[in-house]
């Protein structure tokens, strides 16, 4: 029985869509790299039982690890798929686009830090 899955790609947001005051903290490329959170799905059985977020953490020590070791990325990004599913996110630190309130991001070095107070008995090498 499968409770749930995600999928976890390689993405990159226009500049322009991040909000101004981080904007100005960032290189002046046109596009800014990211891990795409897709598609996550909770099977009915076991929704209101922490399986998302359990997943989303699991796709945010991915990407900090993917970060730390691989290729460089900003930010988490999702995009949530009702107004409903907002405070779920939001709770997690994710930010909602300027353009677009259903795309929510959360910047590498906050999941680094949320991540550290979710499992703090994780181990550092993992890039949090």
């Amino acid at each position: 029985m499968i409770a749930g899955f995600y999928t976890l790609s390689a993405s990159s947001i226009p500049l322009d869509t991040f909000p101004k005051k981080i904007t100005r903290k960032l290189p002046k490329y046109p596009h800014v790299p990211v891990s795409l959170v897709g598609r996550l799905a909770i099977d009915r059985k076991y929704q209101g039982q922490q399986c998302g977020s359990h997943l989303v953490v699991d796709a945010l020590w991915r990407s900090c690890t993917t970060s730390e070791q691989v290729i460089g990325i900003y930010a988490v990004v999702v995009e949530a798929k009702s107004k409903g599913v907002l405070p779920f996110y939001e709770r997690l630190g994710f930010v909602q686009f300027q353009d677009n309130p259903l795309r929510l991001f959360i910047p590498i070095k906050t999941a680094r830090e949320a991540l550290r107070r979710l499992l703090p008995d994780a181990p550092r090498q993992a890039g949090i």
